[in-house]
């Protein structure tokens, strides 16, 4: 069993370095497929640099990573495709221990990993499960995120890859690998989450990126709730939990926190209120 890794990359050098390195002898690789949506050549030393590694290179203009993604999924040829953001980095021994998980599984399937500050926290969407347990509709927006993807490429075909109507680039910025996983369990395929197997991922949250996206994410998970159907409910519950969040930053004088809430609360809202519409949110 072998691994393609889609990485789509932009503006990042340093980053893509680390991961790369982080692949160690990359014996279970079978390529890297890097879309490169820069617009010079700053990669071309930084790939060098790994002559072990069997890179498929594809430009692509920058402003939408599901695009990216999505195009290169045709290129890979591993049994099982991964989709690695350029700023992480996978822990010694991920890819094997994936691999054991993946051949576990009563058919070809997925396995999702923590995705994690090096502090052990989750970098975005909240606490993930504390033992391995099976993604579900009630988990899956903290089981399923992109750096943590291992999908048996097969049943990537099937599905179509991500619907491009998520993702950064799109005014719904996230949830495309929730809302692909959601498809899978759809269509009966098995797939599991274990926290033991664990993707490195700065939390960005409360820095000036991601301040300025967490709007845009928040939509992007209030569209899917929509898109899958999720009722009211469930969409209140996730709005009373961002009020709280702001409700508590505001006793603790904490603007940068009072900010992320209430963006996160009005992104949620306009997410779910107008996925079949339109516009920003």
């Amino acid at each position: 069993m072998r691994f393609s890794l889609i990485l789509a990359t932009v503006g990042r050098v340093e980053q893509t370095r680390v991961f790369l390195a982080s692949l160690g002898n990359a014996a279970l690789v079978r390529e890297v497929i890097v879309v490169d949506q820069n617009e010079d050549e700053r990669l071309a030393p930084v790939l060098a640099a790994f002559p072990h590694i069997a890179f498929i290179r594809r430009r692509m203009a920058p402003g939408h990573a599901t695009a990216a993604r999505n195009a290169g999924i045709p290129l890979a040829r591993g049994e099982v495709v991964a989709f690695p953001d350029d700023d992480c980095a996978y822990t010694p021994g991920l890819l094997e221990r994936v691999a054991e998980k993946l051949a576990a599984l009563p058919m070809p399937g997925m396995v999702t990993a923590l995705v994690a500050s090096e502090r052990g926290a989750p970098s975005a969407g909240g606490a993930a499960p504390a033992r391995l347990v099976a993604v579900t509709r009630h988990n899956v927006f903290v089981t399923a995120r992109e750096p943590g993807i291992f999908i048996a490429r097969e049943v990537l075909a099937r599905l179509g890859g991500f619907d491009q109507r998520f993702g950064l680039g799109t005014p719904f910025m996230s949830c495309e690998s929730a809302d692909l996983a959601l498809r899978l369990l759809e269509a009966e395929v098995p797939a599991v989450f274990d926290p033991a197997l664990v993707v490195w991922h700065r939390d960005s949250r409360l820095s000036a990126v991601g301040l300025a996206r967490v709007a845009g994410n928040a939509a992007g998970f209030g569209a899917c709730l929509r898109h899958h159907g999720y009722g009211i409910g469930t969409l209140l519950r996730y709005l009373l939990r961002a009020l709280g969040g702001m409700l508590l930053s505001a006793l603790r004088a904490d603007r940068v926190g009072v900010a992320y809430y209430s963006r996160t609360l009005r992104g949620r809202l306009w997410g779910y209120w107008t996925w079949r519409g339109g516009g920003s949110p």
